[in-house]
């Protein structure tokens, strides 16, 4: 594979998804949300829009991994910031 062919975004994101996926997901591991908890006094607490919260933030982490390790966007997104 020619230098030029290895910076290509569509090659690295190929090689991310598929063929080096595990390698990705250990190198850049996603959040794993937090479990909703219920219970009676929930919804008067305000415990609901706290736990709501904590999975909107686990959330915008994980899409922030993805789309900075698992494509290689802009000039050196392939060299500093791609998993493989």
């Amino acid at each position: 594979m020619s230098a030029a062919m290895a910076t290509e975004e569509r090659i690295l994101s190929r090689l991310t998804h598929i063929e080096c996926l595990d390698y990705a997901r250990k190198r850049c591991p996603l959040k794993e949300p937090p479990k909703e908890k219920s219970g009676l006094f929930a919804g008067i607490t305000g415990q609901k829009e706290k736990q709501k919260a904590e999975i909107d933030k686990s959330r915008e982490h994980n899409v922030h991994q993805v789309e900075k390790h698992y494509f290689a966007r802009g000039r050196t997104g392939y060299r500093n910031d791609n998993a493989v």
